[in-house]
């Protein structure tokens, strides 16, 4: 799998991810992927498809992004803020409710590793993409959390 440089690029590196087999680890931004990589488990991020989900429109309407959607079903289940930001309710929402997504979704996660330097909602984030997966799709998902310590003097989510 080459590097990819554009949102093409990712929507298909990520059909290149789902058909190699490899191992899947959905993964926080800051969380390092070093040894993930080294041993052979493809890291994606949920960050980047949240982000996507906000600036693409199925009508190319900026004011009805993907995004929109999502996080009304998510908030349906009774996911919400603050306890989860709008990145996580919209890519909670897609794999919830099965919402649109403009890349189909992430690959499969086989792991979720998260690292709350960043924030204290990675984790949380990952707690319910865990719940998600053995409720509705029977497949127990480890979560693994590198504590570290925030880059801020104080969180208020």
């Amino acid at each position: 799998m080459s590097r990819p440089t554009t949102t093409f690029d990712i929507f298909a590196w990520y059909d290149a991810v789902r058909a190699s087999g490899k191992p899947v680890a959905w993964c926080s931004a800051f969380a390092p992927a070093e040894v993930l990589v080294a041993l052979g488990i493809v890291p994606v991020y949920p960050e980047n498809h949240a982000a996507m989900l906000g600036a693409l429109s199925e009508s190319r309407d900026p004011d009805r992004p993907y995004a929109r959607a999502a996080i009304g079903a998510a908030e349906s289940l009774g996911l919400s803020s603050p306890r989860l930001c709008a990145y996580a309710l919209a890519d909670l929402g897609v794999y919830a409710t099965d919402s649109p997504s403009p890349i189909g979704g992430l690959p499969k996660p086989d792991l979720f590793y998260a690292c709350d330097s960043q924030c204290a909602v990675v984790a949380r984030w990952g707690d319910d993409v865990q719940r998600h997966f053995r409720s509705q799709r029977g497949r127990e998902i480890p979560h693994y959390v590198l504590r570290a310590p925030p880059l801020t003097r104080s969180e208020h989510h």
